[in-house]
């Protein structure tokens, strides 16, 4: 009889494995879709999927999103999750529900959405129909708390509320040593948000709340440590803006970063009354005289 296969015979499963990530861009938003799978299951999150921007607004555009689809099909993924760093955000073009369809179709059940969005009228339609005390809801769940955490194979997620930033619910993700979400808050290419100076100014207690809700989320990333990744959220498609960052290289980029909650609030408050001020500031013009503005009329110099 052959003999039976010793337990070092069999393949052997890291647990402790890095999550496999599929970076891909979105063109017509200069945004970053990231698929983030554990590599011992199959099972997968898909973060901050985007429809394409066209010069048309009333078109629809699903190349990018699309490209998400085709990279969990040819890998043989199961989605769990589907998640966005910058709900209702400026770039925000969302795909989310979209993908939610496609992948309905593809895998068992679909995944799930974690946002702030409810279909009320829905929602509506069905209580008229069958009683306010009925209890659907197309609500498919509101967005993760602070330090809220997910698993999906056998890797966990945990979200991160950055506030002080422009983005309505503004998050990061955190995967293993990889974070998504906040590679434009550790390098400042996304400023903290300033009043908006077109309104009257914010009482000042308001505006330094602000500014330390900002102080707050910077330094909660650049704590993390220093070999954590920092996938990009936006930039350009080129070679370097597809490797991450390392927390430790951003600290060296960030203008902010070192400052105590004082001298970061003080240079702050500093800046945005410059970009006030320089807001205000009515146009430059030349005085010319009467006279030579009527000459230029007529054709005399």
């Amino acid at each position: 009889m052959p003999a039976s296969p010793s337990s070092s015979d069999a393949p052997e499963i890291n647990l402790n494995s890095p999550p496999i990530i599929h970076n891909i861009y979105s063109q017509s938003t200069s945004t970053w879709q990231y698929v983030v799978a554990d590599r011992s299951t199959g099972h997968c999150i898909v973060l901050d999927p985007v429809r394409d921007r066209c010069i048309d607004r009333a078109a629809i555009s699903t190349i990018a999103a699309d490209a998400i689809v085709s990279v969990v099909q040819a890998q043989g993924y199961t989605v769990d999750y589907i998640l966005e760093t910058h709900a209702a955000g400026p770039q925000c073009l969302s795909a989310s529900w979209y993908l939610r369809m496609q992948f309905s179709a593809l895998q068992d059940e679909p995944p799930q959405l974690c946002d702030e969005v409810t279909v009320t009228s829905l929602e509506a339609m069905w209580r008229r129909k069958y009683g306010a005390n009925n209890n659907f809801s197309t609500s498919i769940r509101g967005g993760l708390c602070d330090g809220e955490r997910l698993t999906f194979g056998r890797l966990s997620l945990t979200c991160i509320h950055l506030p002080g930033f422009a983005a309505p619910y503004r998050r990061a993700y955190l995967v293993d040593k990889a974070i998504f979400g906040a590679h434009s808050i550790a390098v400042l290419t996304e400023e903290p948000t300033n009043v908006c100076l077109k309104d009257l100014p914010e009482s000042h207690a308001k505006e330094s709340e602000r500014h330390l809700d900002a102080w707050g989320s910077i330094n909660r990333i650049l704590s993390l440590p220093g070999d954590t990744q920092l996938w990009q959220d936006s930039g350009d498609d080129t070679a370097e803006e597809r490797q991450p960052l390392h927390v430790s290289q951003c600290i060296a980029l960030n203008k902010y970063a070192g400052l105590s909650k004082a001298d970061f609030l003080t240079r702050r408050l500093a800046e945005t009354q410059a970009s006030r001020e320089q807001h205000q500031r009515p146009p430059s013009y030349k005085a010319v005289s009467l006279g030579s503005r009527l000459g230029s009329w007529i054709g005399v110099s």
